[in-house]
């Protein structure tokens, strides 16, 4: 828009000396200032054209890099993530594997306390047993 701007103010102000100058005498010396300002004016518009146009390719530069930075950051945070569930992944098989360890010894214990009791309980039905079969022999030696 500035350029469009400029341009007009340089035509105008062309124009303006390029009428001043045909009602002088010096008319081929104002032509030459209108046709110096006119290219002066062309130079302009060409810079002001090739300064956006490298502005542009910059931001184009600029834009590509920004994408290709964010692309490997995505990457690498996908390469963190995919780490950290497989270290997880990890942790719980061994944790699992632990508490299955643990388990089996308490099962082991449990059926060992419970084989010493049921091996107690019957220990003490035999001696019961012999007792009252004692008992029965003495009452029957002492009742013949």
């Amino acid at each position: 828009m500035v350029m469009k701007h400029t341009t007009t103010l340089l035509f105008a102000a062309t124009f303006a000396l390029g009428l001043t100058a045909c009602n002088k005498p010096e008319a081929e010396q104002a032509a030459d200032r209108i046709e110096a300002a006119g290219d002066d004016a062309a130079a302009a518009t060409r810079d002001a054209a090739e300064r956006a146009a490298q502005a542009t390719r910059e931001a184009a530069a600029n834009t590509e890099q920004a994408l290709d930075n964010a692309a490997a950051n995505t990457e690498q945070a996908l390469h963190n993530a995919e780490s950290k569930t497989e270290n997880a992944l990890d942790n719980a098989a061994a944790h699992t594997q632990q508490a299955a360890h643990e388990a089996g010894d308490a099962v082991r214990d449990a059926a060992a306390k419970a084989a010493q009791g049921t091996a107690s309980a019957a220990q003490t039905v035999a001696d019961k047993a012999q007792q009252t079969a004692d008992k029965a022999k003495q009452a029957a030696d002492d009742n013949p």
